[in-house]
């Protein structure tokens, strides 16, 4: 009787812990999803110097990529260590990403003859965070697939 109990407990546990890591990892996909329609509507404003003002884009930016840190590091509670690496690659795709676009636009503030440079970068850097993105959700995919990848540590 009492494995059962202690069974049934486990598979309890287990079922919380799945649950709560697929929430996590959600959650983090969804963070990055809001970022990046952030980040180009940034990154329009700054190819069109004459355009909007700047500032509330800058601030979408800021504050949907403070929203995909703190999903990130909830992800770091509950994920596995496969997950919680492909999700820090991702977070340090981002923050690259999120320091380029300062940099571009630090740079058309002081009226760099080059700032043009600072758009292929930024461009690049969307590129390198799609790429990681796709990593992330590929490994979501293989350890989901399997359960006991997200179950047992």
């Amino acid at each position: 009787m009492q494995n059962q109990v202690d069974a049934q407990a486990r598979h309890v546990r287990e079922d919380w812990l799945l649950q709560q890591r697929v929430d996590a990892s959600l959650q983090f996909l969804s963070a990055y999803d809001h970022y990046i329609p952030a980040v180009r509507a940034f990154q329009a404003a700054l190819s069109n110097p004459d355009g909007d003002s700047r500032e509330p884009r800058r601030d979408a930016v800021r504050t949907t990529g403070h929203g995909l840190t703190v999903a990130y590091f909830r992800l770091r509670v509950f994920g596995p260590q496969e997950i919680q690496a492909s999700a820090g690659d991702l977070r340090a795709a981002v923050s690259t990403l999120s320091d380029s676009l300062v940099e571009w636009e630090l740079s058309l503030a002081t009226q760099e003859a080059e700032a043009w440079r600072s758009e292929e970068v930024v461009t690049q850097r969307i590129v390198d965070a799609a790429t990681a993105h796709d990593a992330f959700a590929s490994r979501i995919n293989e350890i989901v697939g399997t359960v006991d990848g997200f179950v047992r540590e």
